[in-house]
Formats: structure tokens, C-alpha cells, sequence
């Protein structure tokens, strides 16, 4: 019965506790349903995850509803303990299912209804909702939609998806297949081939559906997993013209398999961002983490880890997902970073693709990028380098050059399978971390060959080491101990690598003493005093030695080395290339990059290297002497090297040259540098430092030339013309009279990149007027920069349509008689342009002009940049616009100004009569896949978009769309900008991958968007606007009809806004009830027009130097109810005017439990920071500052208090005030404020009468007079919250406390304070 009773006084929280949780979920369906019901209304299809919840919602909506019956029923009983536990048992249920209901995507758009498969419709942009986690990211998102493209275009007969294997190949084929199955195909037959395919069933499953279907109908075959060329004929699956009704989709790691196959469009899914990996890993533990920064930040470090691969962020998330500690992630880190924990799985996947590697060279390039540490940059001509000297390809081929093109075949083999991926470094590439475990464990494990160690690694060597014996050995970042390397011995070692790793020369030479086979010996960025010594006990049959980024001392011993054939000194502090190098007849490559302080090259040494292949001295020794007869008079002296020396090698086996020569006329008259066209060379002809090229050589480059100086002069020499001739990128500094040397196109037809720099006189034009001519065929890169006389890229009329065709990075700055870009007859032919910069052409009107073409109508038909993706226009402070129809471009700047007038506003007007518009209807069209723009420092501009008669055939009715590729837009310093949208039609779909917006210092401004264009803005996470000193309001409603039933704005939005003296709400209309609409005095910085409910996703709001704000937020019942649940950190900065966060009085609200910082500064009329009521909803706030709030009296406002009354900020850990003269209070004598979690108090320079305790958990003020000395150098103990018994403990702290800091302490009980002088700011509570 004493059990019974017990239960009896927990029955009815338990009960209460159980609809208090119903009330929230019910709340939470009827918000989930509404958007629903939206969503269908716009013909959507709902996730069916969704679906799945609300059908649970009702199914536990009809269990509560019979507990309650029993409930009622057995009232009187005394035998209450079943219930209490069925309501708590319900109430876990309802718990889960609140945890459940946060869907990023409610539903997606549903794919076309195609009634004609010959001719099918274009196609809406698909959104899809990835399963299993991957939900629909950006980058998933577009390789979706261009699959679904090719799967609708009827030429395309078979489409590949390619990836690294963990990619989510197969999950986005799943997706897919829900797409378009019953619609764009009436049947799907999926087929999981496997590395070893079954070929009797993949009939069997063809059969299933009936061969004759497949012959007869729209019919998606879908190959999963495909590692080797199938037999279509053989499985039973007959394609070509006369079955245009069946198509396949295949999944591969193989890219060269999809090839193989026919495959007439393969699309590589790419790994996940950092953010969408941050997403997924969220999603997969299935709450967010911010609450525990430091899980959180552990949290971050393994999604780093697992670089962008959705298979191993999930496995790894999913293994922690019911293990809350930071120990057991901290370990997991560990694990992961070791290598120790990479699926069992996918081991054996990666390592099913190494062993179908098809020869032993691949194999052998794959394992050795696994000696570079774990996303390193790995050059591909250390491997060239590696495999030359272990024999790997060098008995294949007969020249260093020939190997070179055979490694980088190997790599481009290894990406194509997606061992190795692409670097963001030229001649790089890269290998991911989890492969790269893989591949350390395949060579060392699974082979005994190969050993590479870290500092973590190289820890458990020091006790003891390794006794297999290795072939290779890769120690990075290491402090290589005397004791271990002392009487080691690797009899079968052939190559070394030491990177970044300090080592003495005694105990470098006791390591290598025993390797007696070694062939290779790489030391990179190694600490050691010199070499001498050590290199006497390398082995005489070492092929290459490098000595990269180290500091040498003498090396004269080199020579010993009669085997040796490469050597590289790179970026190491030589001075003088020692003449015994001259020994090393067998040396096929030297290289000495960037050794600045190499000065002395003894003549001689060069031409003695008979078999020299490559000669690498690219910002190194260029102290050539002429090559003129000895002068006796100067017998004694060291000669240097003559470039007399350099063309003998040519003249033999030199098929690689890089050089630098002070000036060309050291070049002999009676001989010429290169014999051979087939060398290839990179050389630069000016004095030391004209040329400033702060990334590393690519050993890769094309043919490259560097010039300074008059072209009337060096044009004149042979050597010269030939190395134009045969060059593929030229680079021009300081040069003069360019144009006699430009207009020889004949010289240029394979030349790629052209810049020139610095240019004063002669170079009006790159091309003069030759109709017909053919001009840089083959040209990608085109930049011009300061050349003041340059006034046209072509004079005159381009008349041949491949000109500039291949063209794909333009930038353009500093050319100051410049009035546009290029002509139409130009610009059509931009069809590869990708990227357009033009900076400081103070009198560029506008991009393209129509000059020579006024008379042609349709001229704005002839161009488009279908490629172009970021487009920066700095300082072009007289452009008007991109394209002024039908205004020539060396007409006066005033004609363009009037060329037009009336401005419309942003939803209406004619584009006929508009003027100073950026980018024109016409000039839109051009642009489709545009991602970035930046304008700055232009007093025309006027309006930014102009979007009149911006429309897309649909299936059923003409759908306007506009700029659904652009994701970043920056605009500064645009005096005389007015709108960024004008025109905007009903319904449009622009701007919905618009990710990040800047608006700074536009004072025309008085509002950003309208709410047509708002509601596009799905995608939008960051906004700033600064120094915009006109602007009222941020979204403005023009007309009432504008409003839908769903007004969510900004799903993702983090906002900053600074200086803004004349804005007074972020959203205003003409419909209050509509529409949150303030007084002048007061702003409201609101994310929707009307409700908001779980998508209202504003994270941080900063607002600074507002003049006119009074209040920030203006809770309203009916809109306010579950208002910012998403906002974490709030900063307000240099606010005058403001009185009120939260205005006082408001109603009850629900939002703000995820605020976790609020700093207030400079905001001068305010005298408290909360009311009670608020501070009962910042459950999760933690860091607290003010500072600068003079008028400022208490933390918690003074109201009518029925009784006392506890109220708790729990998370707080950290406050800070600062410069609060007039502070009284923490709270009235009617309220107790706890802060259990302080571990910081910082009170500085505030009322000096006051002073504030912390009692238990209790913030309370104190009068100065009550606080004791505390004296200097005190030990003192302090009360700290123990976190599993909730209660406090008195533990010693040793922490000394030096009195010229720290001078008072209040010591009442298991209460303190400490109090600083105010000189030093220094915290006054430290909690261990």
C-alpha cells in the first residue's frame, strides 16, 4: 500500500507533464499540416517521411484520447500506479515524436507530366529530397537536375553517374527513380550489379518485367554498382534506333567504365561542402549541437575529418549517436585522424578497386601518394620523380619527359576511378583521407612494403621499432630521436622520405648507413647543419637525390654519387653549385627553383653534363656571362656559367629548360638557345624581380615567355621571335610599343594566356582592323592592366566568328582610355568566357557596345555568355550599363547619361525608356548561369536588375525565371543606386540559389526587396547592409494582392545591419493586419510578413549605428507565439535611441530559447535588459555583455510582482559589465536571478558603491562597504557547482590572488567576491 501512496503523489505530474507535451505536438502537426496544405495547393508533392509523421501524430492523438477516457473512469481508484506509468510510457512516445518533426523540406516540386516522349517539355527545376540522410543539398541538387535533363533530351540513349565510392551514387539513382517513374518513364527496372555480375540473374530480373515491355514501352533501366563493361546483347537488353523507348542508368566508380559502354553523359557527384557536411552529420545524430560547444567543436573536427564523404559522416554519426560524452568523440577523432576506424566495407571496396587496377604502374603510383600525409597537395612531379628512381617507369621509357607524360596518364587513370582527386593547386593532386588510410593500410598491413608516420605515429616507434623490412618509408612531422635511429637497418629500403622533420647529421648518417639498396632520398623542409658526412654513406646506386627547403652546408661530396640522376636542390639557401656536380655524368635532371642565394655556378659544370634532359633555375642563379674568349688579364677569377654552356645541352638531350636572363643580349649572335622545337622551356628576359610569382613552379608548364622592355628592339632578335612563336603563355611587363609585335598573329595561333602589365606607351590595341583575319584562336586567358593608351581590344570590326573562342578568363584594370570591354562583333564569340573582372576604367561607359552595328536591330540577339560565371565591376565609376542599345561606345559620356529617362518603379514601367540600368532585360538573357557579381564605386548606376519580360516556356503557361544560378552578389559604394529589382513579374522564380547578399554604403537605397522578390530568396543565408543612409525599410509590400497564404521569409537568414540612421522597420506595408508595420521611432526586425512558425530560421542579428531605433522587438499575440526560435546570437551596437529589447508589457511568447549570446554596447537610454517574463524564455543563453549603457540601472526591469519569485538564466556561464555608472541592481527585492552555470564576472568601472555576490547560484548587489580585504598573494578557496549532485563543494584553488589586481573579496558562508581597482581589466570570478 506504501507503494501505491508513493506513486499516488507522482501520478499527477506525470499526467501533467504528459499533456503539456501533447498540447506542443499538436501545435506542432497543425503548424507541419497548414504548410501541407500550402504545398499542395501550389501541386507539390509531399516527403513521404512527412506524411509518415502526421499519420503517427494522429494515431498517438487517438491513444491519448483513450487514456483520457481511462483516466476519467478510474478517477476515484487508489490504484493509480498503471496509470502514472502508461502516462509516462505515452508521454516518451510523444517526446520521440516532437524530436521526429523537424523536416528541412515539407515537399518538392513534381516533375513534369510528359505527354509526348519524342518532344518532351522543358522541365521545371527539380528540388528534390534525398533520403537516408542527405537531404537535398546544393551540390546534389544540380547534378540531379542535369541527370534529369539528359534522361528527357531523346538523343541521349544511356546517362552515368560517377563518383568516389561513399559518394551517394546509389541514393541519388533512388531518388531519381521515385522522380520519373510513372511519369517521364512508365516503368523502372533496377539492377544492383556488383563487382562480380551474376549475368543469369540480371536476365532473370530483365525478364520480370517482360522483354517485350522493354522493346514497346518508355522504360528506365537502372544499372547500380557497374565496375566492368556489361554485354547488353548478352543480359538481354538490346539497345539503338529501333528501341528509342529504353534507356539506362548507370552507377559507377569507374568513369573510364561508363566510357567504355557508350555512356553519352556522365556526371561526377562531387564530395559535400563543409556546411552540407556540418547538415548531415546534425541530421544523422538527429539534434543539434550547439548547446555543448565543446561537443560541438569535436563535432565539427570529425565531419572535417571525414572530408565531404556522406558514407563515412554518417557511419561515424551514427556510431555516436546514443553516446552523448566528449571523451568517447574526442577518442573517435583520434581513431578517425589514425586511420583505426574506417568501414569494413568500404575497406574492402577501396581495396577490391586497387587490386582491379589493370597494370602494376598504377598500382604502384597509387601507393606512392599514400606517403604524403593526409590531405596534402601532392605534386605529380615528386612522383615522376619517385618512380624514375625506384625503376618503376624509368627502364620503360628513354627520357625523364616521356616518363612524365606517362605519370600524369597514371594520375588521370587513378581520378577517373576516383583514387585520386583534382587539387586546387596547378601540377597537384590530391588523395582523400579516407583512401588514404586505406591505401597506408594496403601497403603496410596487407603488402609489409611501405611505413608512413606522423608525430602520433611515430610516438609508438620510439618504443619500439618496427622490425619489418620495408621498401619505402615516409616519416612527416617528426622529431626523429638519436637513440632509435642508432643500429637501424632496412637491407631492402629503397625509398626514403623525410618531410618536415628535425634531425641532427650524425644521427641522419647512422640512419642511412644500413640502407644499402636505397634509390631514392627525399628530405623536405628537414633541420639539419649539413650534409657532408651523410651523403659519404649513401649507397653509389642512388638514382635520385632531393634536398627541397632544406639548409645545406657543404655538399661537394655529391659526387660520390656516380649513379645519380636527378638531383634537386629547390627553394634551399645553396649559394654555390659545387663543381663537383661535373662528376655526375649520369645526372638526367637538375633543379635548382627559387634557390635566391644560389650566385655562383663555376663555367664549366653545364656543359659537362652530357646526358642533362631538364634544367630547372626559374627564379634561381641568372648571372650568365657572356661567352666571349677568357681575358687573362682576369686569370685567377671564377668565371660563371654562359648561356654558350645552356645551348650545347640543347643542341644534345635537353628537352626541359627554365631559365631567367637579365637581358637579351647575352643570347651569342652566331647560335641560337633552343635547336629543337620540341623543347619545352619557360623563360623570363628582365632583371631579378619583375616578375614576382609567389606559387611554386608547375613542372608541367606550357611554353612560357617573360619580357621586359622595347618590342621595336627584342623583335629584332631570333631567339626572341622563336620563342614567341612556340610560346603558349606570354607575359609582358613594362614593355613598349607592343602593338609591332601583337599584330603578327601569325606568331600567336597557339598561344593560351597573354597578359600585360604596365605598358606606357604604343599599345592602343591588341589587334588592328584586318577583316577576315583569325586572332588567339586558342587564348584562355586575356589580362590587361595599366596600359593607358590602350583604347580598344580589336580596332574595327571582327568579322571571323572563332576569334577569342576558346577565351575564358578575362580581367581588364587600370586602362584609363578605355570606354567599353569589347565590341559586339567581340563578345558573340565569348561563348567559353567564364570570368569577366574589370577594376578602376574611370571612363568605361559600358561592357559591350554595339559600335559598328548601330543599324542592326537584333544585335543583342547575337551574344550570349552561357559560361560566364562571376562577373566584378570595381571602380568603373562612369558605366551607365552592361550594354547601351544602340548608343556607340566612343559616344560622349553625356549621351549616355540622357539617353533615356522616367524611371519606373521596381514593379512596373517600360525598359524602353529606362536609362543607367546594369543589366537590361536583353543583357539578363545573356547571363543565365551567372553565380557571382560584384559592383563597387559607381556614381551612374541607377537600378540594378531590370527583369521586365523575363519568361521560360512551360509545360502548360509561360513561367517568368531569372538568375537561378547566382549565389553571391556584392554592391558597394553605388551613390546614385535606387533599386536592385525593377519590373518584376507576377510569379516569378528568380534568385532562389542567392546565398549571400552585401549592400554597403548605397545611400539612394530606401528598401532592398520587394515581397515578390523576398519570397524567392529561399536560399539566402547572410545579408549585410551598411552605411546605407536613406534606406527605411528592408522588404517593402507594394500591393496588398502581393501576400500569400505562406509568408515565410528567409528560411536560413543571418543579418547584420550597420549604420542604417534612417530605417524604422525590416518590413512594411499597406495592410497592417497583413503586414508588421512600427511607428517612425521603432523597428522590429522580423523574418516573416505574418506568422512564423518551426522555418522561421534567423540565427544572428546584428544591428549597429541605427540612429532612430527604439525598440528591436515588438511582441504582437497573434504573430510573436512562436516567433525567433532559431536566433542565437543577438548584438546591438551604438543605438542612441534605443530603450527596449523587448518591448515592456508585451504578451506571452514562445520564441528565443536558442539565444545563447547577447551583447549590448553603446546603447545609452537603456535602463534595464530584461523583464522577468524574457528571462523566463532564454533557457539557453551563455554569454552575456554590456558595456557603455550610461543610463543602465539593473539587469532584470522592476514590474508589478504579485509575490517573490525565483527566476533562472541556466546556462549563463560568462557576464560582463562594463562602464554602467548609474547600475543599482541585478534585480528588485520582488525577484531572485540564479545563474547556476557562472564561471565568469566581469564588473568594471560601474557604480563604485555597489558591488556584486554570488550567493549559492544567486546574483544579488551589495553595498561596496560590506566587502573585507582580501590580502595580497591569499590562497582562498571557492564554492564550485558539482554537476552530478547539483549542489556545491568547497575545493582548495590555487590560484594566487596578487593584490595590485585583485583587491576585495565578500566572503559570506560558501558566497564571494572579487573586486577589481578598475585599472586592469581582469574578471572577478574564475570558477574551476
Amino acid at each position: 500500500m506504501g507503494t501505491e501512496f508513493g506513486c499516488l503523489t507522482y501520478c499527477g505530474p506525470n499526467i501533467e507533464d504528459l499533456k503539456d507535451e501533447f498540447k506542443k505536438l499538436i501545435v506542432k502537426k497543425d503548424e507541419l499540416q497548414e504548410l501541407v496544405n500550402e504545398a499542395k495547393r501550389k501541386g507539390e508533392v509531399i516527403n513521404p517521411h512527412v506524411l509518415n509523421w502526421l499519420s503517427m501524430v494522429e494515431e498517438m492523438n487517438s491513444e491519448v484520447s483513450r487514456f483520457e477516457d481511462e483516466v476519467k473512469r478510474r478517477r476515484r481508484c487508489l490504484n493509480w500506479l498503471s496509470l502514472s506509468r502508461t502516462a509516462q510510457k505515452i508521454k516518451q512516445h510523444v517526446l520521440h515524436l516532437l524530436k521526429e518533426g523537424k523536416f528541412q523540406n515539407i515537399a518538392h516540386p513534381a516533375a513534369p507530366q510528359i505527354q509526348n516522349v519524342a518532344r518532351p517539355a522543358a522541365p521545371q527545376t527539380i528540388r528534390p529530397t534525398l533520403t537516408a540522410g542527405v537531404r537535398g543539398p546544393k551540390s546534389r541538387i544540380t547534378v540531379m537536375n542535369h541527370v534529369l535533363e539528359a534522361l528527357k533530351n531523346e538523343k541521349i540513349r544511356m546517362v552515368g553517374i560517377c563518383g568516389m565510392d561513399g559518394v551517394g551514387k546509389t541514393l541519388m539513382a533512388e531518388e531519381i527513380i521515385q522522380i520519373v517513374q510513372g511519369k517521364l518513364f512508365d516503368a523502372v527496372v533496377k539492377i544492383v550489379v556488383s563487382p562480380n555480375p551474376n549475368i543469369t540473374k540480371i536476365q532473370a530480373e530483365i525478364a520480370d518485367k517482360g522483354r517485350e515491355r522493354i522493346l514497346c514501352e518508355r522504360i528506365l533501366i537502372v544499372l547500380d554498382d557497374v565496375w566492368s563493361v556489361l554485354d547488353f546483347e548478352a543480359i538481354g537488353l538490346p539497345l539503338g534506333p529501333s528501341h528509342k523507348g529504353c534507356k539506362v542508368l548507370l552507377t559507377s566508380s569507374n568513369l573510364d567504365v561508363c566510357y567504355e559502354m557508350g555512356s553519352q553523359k556522365n556526371f561526377t557527384l562531387p564530395m559535400l561542402t563543409t556546411e552540407e557536411a556540418w547538415e548531415l552529420f546534425q541530421e544523422t545524430i538527429g539534434e543539434p549541437l550547439d548547446a555543448d560547444p565543446d561537443l560541438c567543436g569535436i563535432a565539427k573536427a570529425l565531419t572535417n575529418e571525414c572530408g565531404g564523404l556522406p558514407f563515412s559522416v554518417v557511419t561515424i554519426a551514427k556510431e555516436l549517436q546514443n553516446n552523448k560524452s566528449k571523451y568517447e568523440w574526442a577518442n573517435a577523432l583520434q581513431q578517425l585522424k589514425a586511420h583505426e576506424i574506417p568501414p569494413q566495407a568500404y575497406y574492402s571496396n577501396i581495396k577490391l578497386c586497387y587490386e582491379r587496377l589493370e597494370n602494376d604502374e598504377l598500382k604502384s603510383c597509387f601507393l606512392l601518394c599514400c606517403l604524403f600525409p593526409q590531405g596534402y597537395d601532392i605534386p605529380i612531379d615528386y612522383l615522376v620523380r619517385y618512380a624514375w628512381g625506384q625503376g618503376i617507369i624509368s627502364d620503360r621509357f628513354d627520357s625523364v619527359e616521356a616518363a612524365r607524360m606517362r605519370v600524369h596518364f597514371l594520375v588521370v587513370k587513378l581520378k577517373r576511378r576516383f583514387l585520386l582527386l583534382d587539387s586546387s593547386k596547378e601540377g597537384c593532386t590530391k588523395m582523400h583521407g579516407v583512401v588514404h588510410g586505406v591505401a597506408i593500410s594496403i601497403a603496410s598491413q596487407d603488402m609489409d612494403l611501405f611505413m608512413v608516420q606522423d608525430q602520433a605515429g611515430y610516438r609508438s616507434w620510439q618504443i619500439k621499432p618496427p622490425c619489418k623490412q620495408y621498401t619505402a618509408v615516409s616519416l612527416n612531422d617528426v622529431n626523429i630521436d638519436n637513440r632509435i635511429v642508432t643500429g637501424l637497418g632496412y637491407q631492402k629500403l629503397e625509398l626514403l622520405q623525410l618531410k618536415n622533420t628535425h634531425i641532427s647529421e650524425s644521427s641522419l648518417e647512422s640512419m642511412l648507413a644500413g640502407m644499402m639498396k636505397l634509390q631514392v632520398l627525399y628530405l623536405l623542409h628537414t633541420g639539419f647543419s649539413g650534409l657532408s658526412t651523410s651523403i659519404r654513406v649513401l649507397p653509389r646506386y642512388l638514382r635520385t637525390l632531393s634536398l627541397d627547403d632544406c639548409a645545406l652546408g657543404d655538399i661537394s661530396s655529391v659526387w660520390k654519387l656516380e649513379n645519380l640522376e636527378i638531383l634537386s636542390f629547390a627553394r634551399s639557401n645553396i649559394k654555390v653549385l659545387p663543381k663537383e656536380v661535373a662528376h655526375l655524368q649520369q645526372l638526367r635532371l637538375l633543379d635548382t627553383t627559387d634557390c635566391s642565394y644560389l650566385k655562383e655556378i663555376p663555367r664549366g659544370i653545364l656543359s659537362t653534363l652530357s646526358k642533362l634532359e631538364e634544367l630547372y633555375m626559374t627564379r634561381s642563379f641568372n648571372k650568365w656571362e657572356p661567352a666571349e674568349e677568357v681575358d687573362l688579364s682576369k686569370e685567377g677569377e671564377i668565371r660563371m656559367a654562359s648561356l654558350a654552356e645552356v645551348m650545347s645541352l640543347t643542341s644534345k638531350n635537353l628537352t626541359v629548360l627554365a631559365i631567367d636572363i637579365p637581358d637579351f643580349k647575352l643570347f651569342p649572335e652566331d647560335e641560337v638557345l633552343l635547336k629543337k622545337e620540341t623543347t619545352r622551356f619557360h623563360i623570363s628576359i628582365c632583371k631579378a624581380n619583375t616578375f614576382r610569382m609567389p606559387q611554386p613552379l608547375d613542372y608541367g608548364f606550357k611554353n612560357t615567355v617573360k619580357l621586359v622592355g622595347d618590342a621595336k628592339e627584342f623583335i629584332k632578335n631570333g631567339d626572341i621571335r622563336f620563342l614567341l612563336k612556340y610560346s603558349r603563355a606570354l607575359y609582358f611587363r613594362e614593355a613598349k610599343n607592343l602593338n609591332c609585335v601583337l599584330n603578327d598573329q601569325v606568331s600567336f595561333q597557339g598561344l593560351e594566356a597573354l597578359s600585360i602589365q604596365n605598358s606606357k606607351q604604343g599599345t592602343e590595341s591588341l589587334i588592328s582592323d584586318r577583316t577576315g583575319e583569325t586572332a588567339f584562336l586558342q587564348l584562355k586567358s586575356l589580362e590587361l592592366n595599366e596600359i593607358p593608351d590602350l583604347i580598344a581590344i580589336w580596332q574595327g570590326q571582327l568579322q571571323n566568328h572563332q576569334s577569342f573562342g576558346n577565351l575564358r578568363s578575362l580581367q581588364i584594370s587600370c586602362c584609363s582610355e578605355l570606354r567599353c570591354a569589347f565590341p559586339v562583333s567581340i563578345a558573340r564569340n565569348l561563348v567559353q568566357l567564364q570570368s569577366l573582372v574589370v577594376y578602376l576604367c574611370e571612363k568605361m561607359q559600358e561592357i559591350v557596345s554595339n559600335e559598328g552595328m548601330e543599324d542592326e536591330i537584333d544585335a543583342p540577339s547575337k551574344v550570349a555568355f552561357p559560361n560566364l560565371t562571376e562577373l566584378n565591376l570595381s571602380g568603373v565609376s562612369n558605366l551607365v550599363s552592361f550594354y547601351i542599345a544602340n548608343q556607340p561606345c566612343n559616344s560622349k559620356p553625356e549621351m549616355a547619361e540622357t539617353w533615356s529617362s522616367n524611371q519606373g518603379n521596381e514593379a512596373g514601367g517600360s525598359s524602353s525608356k529606362k536609362s543607367k540600368i546594369l543589366l537590361p532585360p536583353y543583357c539578363i538573357s545573356w547571363l543565365k548561369n551567372l553565380e557571382e557579381l560584384e559592383v563597387k564605386l559607381s556614381s551612374k548606376i541607377e537600378v540594378l536588375f531590370d527583369l521586365e519580360g523575363q519568361m521560360v516556356q512551360g509545360n502548360t503557361e509561360e513561367i517568368p525565371v531569372s538568375f537561378t544560378q547566382l549565389r553571391k552578389v556584392c554592391l558597394t559604394n553605388l551613390n546614385q543606386l535606387a533599386h536592385l529589382w525593377k519590373n518584376v513579374p507576377c510569379r516569378i522564380r528568380c534568385f532562389e540559389n542567392l546565398r549571400f547578399l552585401t549592400v554597403l554604403s548605397c545611400d539612394s537605397l530606401k528598401y532592398l526587396f520587394s515581397y515578390s522578390v523576398a519570397k524567392q530568396l529561399v536560399g539566402l543565408e547572410e545579408l549585410k547592409i551598411s552605411y546605407c543612409r536613406t534606406m527605411k525599410t528592408i522588404v517593402e509590400l507594394q500591393y496588398k494582392e502581393e501576400i500569400e497564404s505562406t509568408r515565410i521569409l528567409f528560411p536560413k537568414l543571418s543579418l547584420r545591419l550597420e549604420d542604417l540612421s534612417s530605417l524604422v522597420s525590416l518590413s512594411e506595408g499597406v495592410d497592417a493586419d497583413n503586414t508588421f508595420v512600427w511607428p517612425s521611432t521603432r523597428v522590429t526586425p522580423s523574418t516573416t510578413i505574418n506568422e512564423s512558425d518551426d522555418s522561421d530560421n534567423l540565427e544572428c542579428l546584428e544591428v549597429e549605428d541605427c540612429e532612430s531605433l527604439q525598440v528591436i522587438f515588438q511582441p504582437k499575440e497573434s504573430n510573436y507565439a512562436h516567433k525567433f526560435t532559431k536566433i542565437k546570437r543577438l548584438v546591438l551596437k551604438a543605438l542612441p535611441m534605443l530603450i527596449d529589447i523587448w518591448e515592456m508589457g508585451s504578451q506571452q511568447i514562445d520564441g528565443f530559447r536558442n539565444l545563447r549570446w547577447l551583447e549590448v554596447h553603446g546603447c545609452e537610454q537603456m535602463t534595464y535588459l530584461f523583464s522577468p517574463s524574457i528571462v523566463k524564455l532564454l533557457i539557453s543563453l551563455e554569454q552575456i555583455k554590456v558595456m557603455d549603457c550610461w543610463m543602465m540601472e539593473e539587469i532584470v526591469a522592476e514590474t508589478e510582482a504579485e509575490h517573490a519569485e525565483e527566476i533562472e538564466l541556466p546556462l549563463v556561464n560568462s557576464i560582463m559589465l562594463r562602464n554602467l555608472p548609474n547600475f543599482k541592481r541585478v534585480c528588485t527585492e520582488a525577484y531572485t536571478l540564479k545563474c547556476p552555470s557562472l564561471a565568469e564576472l566581469v564588473y568594471i568601472e560601474c557604480n563604485p558603491k555597489l558591488k556584486i555576490k554570488l550567493d549559492l547560484g544567486v546574483l544579488r548587489t551589495v553595498p561596496a562597504e560590506n566587502a573585507s580585504v582580501l590580502k595580497q598573494r591569499e590562497e582562498i578557496k571557492i564554492p564550485v557547482r558539482d554537476n552530478e549532485s547539483g549542489g556545491y563543494q568547497q575545493r582548495e584553488q590555487v590560484r594566487k590572488v596578487d593584490g595590485g589586481f585583485l583587491t576585495h573579496i565578500v566572503k559570506v558562508a560558501w558566497e564571494f567576491e572579487l573586486e577589481t581597482t578598475g585599472l586592469q581589466d581582469n574578471a572577478l570570478f574564475h570558477r574551476t
